[in-house]
């Protein structure tokens, strides 16, 4: 079962998790299979592609987010945290990469290193529910996220 999807940036790429731990990765131009990644233990619940760095980022049950090298004909990945990720984002130029999920944290990290950074300022209330979306706004100046409390 394919719990989420992202397409590339240039529309060449479409990322698929699965319940099963899996990643599927089609090249649209052909229609066909471009390679299956397994290394998470639980459901992949979110994934974000972007084509002009070549990376994949994906979070899932297992509490591991990780994020993967895909234009070097080799999946060099990076685990960059255990928090249950129910939403990822990259930043318009590919040097961030942010997640929230079941611990209400918005967490941001360096793309290329891993470094998690520091903690970003949000408005009103600390989030009482589980954070479920997240998006970069196309400068990259903001990152906004939603939650179940709205």
């Amino acid at each position: 079962d394919v719990l989420c999807m992202a397409i590339s940036w240039d529309s060449a790429v479409l990322a698929c998790g699965t319940a099963d731990g899996g990643l599927t990765l089609w090249d649209l131009s052909t229609g066909g299979v471009r390679s299956t990644l397994d290394n998470h233990s639980t459901k992949v619940l979110s994934v974000a592609v972007t084509s002009e760095h070549g990376l994949l980022q994906s979070g899932s049950e297992d509490g591991v987010i990780r994020v993967w090298e895909i234009n070097r004909g080799s999946f060099q990945e990076r685990e960059l945290g255990r928090k249950c990720s129910l939403s990822v984002a990259f930043s318009p130029d590919g040097k961030r990469v942010a997640s929230t999920g079941f611990d209400r944290q918005t967490l941001v990290w360096n793309a290329s290193s891993g470094a998690l950074l520091p903690p970003l300022p949000q408005k009103g209330d600390p989030p009482r529910c589980w954070g479920l979306a997240l998006a970069f706004s196309p400068d990259g100046t903001l990152l906004l996220s939603g939650n179940q409390d709205g």
